[in-house]
């Protein structure tokens, strides 16, 4: 679908390259003399672009151009005529070959290699992707060829590809980066298309602003350019990101975690704090959450997550220059409240009753029996009883003989307590004359239990 558009607002096929190049030429010069397209200043030197990714400090935002040689801005999700994009995307037509560079600090990644046209509907073709850490991921499709190596640590002064056409329909005489921002990992959801800096004419201009537009989607597709630009105004270091943040504390409830943040450095303007969702039937963490936070929270809390499931949780530093690395993971298992436990037998003498029920799927809980006697119609109040998790049946004893009793049973955890088995009604043995029992009170022998409280350490 791609290639239906931009064939039709392509030149002819022999002179696309000459017409890139007049076109790039024209624009140089109109950036020398023009005073519409203004920027923040370099002071009139030029910084040589250092390209010394560190793994401890390799993330910064992806705000840089792409870039080097002019191109055309095509479409951005609303600004072209039929589906392209409508969503988050953006195409710059330029020549095949053009060098392509990372929108920012990360990891590159090659997502597949597919050179050549297709008969079909447009693909990818050879394509990458840079991971940014929390700042998400860029992804550059149709790429001619890749030139940076997979796994690499690369910043916006590292060239990781160059344009082309593959994966275009055929005859696919255009080329053209289609380029995409996602929150997360490359499957993430796409992200609206930010401003670009670029380096041009010793200035860091701001895109598309520059250009007299206030976003990319209001530019006219096919008749604006990106400038010459190169990477004088990158920084010197990439290492002014925050340090890798210690580990973070985590504290665990039915189905939320209570992440407690590490200790912020000065300079910190933003915390991401990354879950992941462990699938045993894979073997493999997945299903990403991400929450941000206020640097002056001393947590953050997930809440909504599925009950007695392994997560692991990330933390990382945000300042004026980008991302810090992912902290040292730390593993926690959502809480999860027992089972009902279910009724297994129940026996009687004269003055004892015996109740015994299933342990099911509550192999750590603990137990609470409850009994209460009748006196005529008027039930006594409940009287209770803890169980240890290793025991399966309880004896009432010293019981009033031919009195009618309910017995019923609970687990309990370090997260709280199932809901109580449906009473069972039961009566003591009469052996020859029985009284009728005083007004219900609770036995002496029992012990009225508080509720169960967690307590954090």
């Amino acid at each position: 679908m791609e290639n239906f558009r931009l064939a039709a607002l392509k030149p002819e096929p022999d002179g696309a390259d000459a017409f890139i190049m007049n076109a790039r030429r024209l624009l140089l010069v109109a950036l020398l003399v023009s005073s519409a397209i203004v920027g923040v200043p370099n002071n009139g030197s030029v910084i040589a672009a250092p390209d010394t990714p560190s793994p401890d400090h390799p993330y910064s935002d992806p705000i840089w151009l792409p870039l080097r040689t002019p191109a055309r801005i095509s479409c951005v999700k609303t600004n072209c005529d039929g589906p392209y994009h409508g969503y988050d995307a953006i195409d710059f037509v330029g020549a095949l070959g053009d060098p392509i560079y990372a929108a920012g600090a990360g990891v590159f990644h090659v997502g597949g290699i597919a050179p050549g046209c297709v008969t079909g509907e447009p693909t990818r073709g050879t394509w990458a992707w840079v991971d940014h850490g929390p700042a998400g991921s860029t992804r550059y499709n149709h790429l001619d060829s890749i030139v940076a190596v997979d796994g690499q640590y690369v910043t916006p002064g590292t060239q990781i590809a160059t344009m082309g056409h593959s994966g275009d329909k055929v005859p696919c005489e255009v080329n053209y980066l289609h380029m995409e921002l996602r929150d997360s990992e490359v499957t993430g959801i796409r992200l609206p298309i930010t401003n670009f800096l670029a380096c041009a004419d010793n200035k860091t201009l701001q895109l598309p602003q520059a250009l007299g537009f206030p976003t990319w989607d209001d530019v006219v597709p096919q008749e604006h350019y990106t400038p010459q630009a190169d990477s004088s105004c990158l920084s010197n270091s990439w290492s002014d990101t925050p340090n890798r943040p210690g580990p973070a504390s985590v504290d665990p409830g039915v189905a939320s975690i209570a992440v407690g943040l590490p200790a912020r450095p000065s300079g910190v303007d933003d915390v991401r704090v990354r879950l992941e969702l462990f699938h045993p039937s894979v073997g493999e963490y997945g299903s990403i959450i991400k929450q941000s936070s206020d640097p002056s929270n001393a947590t953050v809390t997930f809440d909504d997550l599925l009950p007695n499931r392994r997560y692991r949780v990330f933390v990382s530093f945000h300042n004026s220059i980008g991302w810090s690395a992912w902290s040292t993971p730390v593993v926690s298992d959502t809480g999860f409240l027992p089972a009902r436990p279910e009724y297994r037998d129940s026996d009687s003498s004269a003055t004892t009753i015996g109740y015994k029920w299933y342990r099911g799927t509550n192999a750590d809980a603990d137990y609470t029996v409850a009994i209460r006697r009748a006196s005529g119609s008027v039930w006594g109040p409940w009287a209770y009883t803890d169980v240890p998790s290793t025991d399966l049946s309880y004896r009432f004893r010293d019981l009033w003989p031919g009195a009618t009793h309910q017995v019923t049973v609970r687990a309990y955890n370090e997260f709280g307590s199932s809901k109580f088995a449906p009473y069972r009604t039961i009566s003591t043995i009469c052996p020859s004359i029985c009284e009728e029992p005083p007004l219900p009170v609770p036995p002496k022998v029992y012990l009225t239990l508080q509720p169960a409280v967690r307590l954090n350490s």
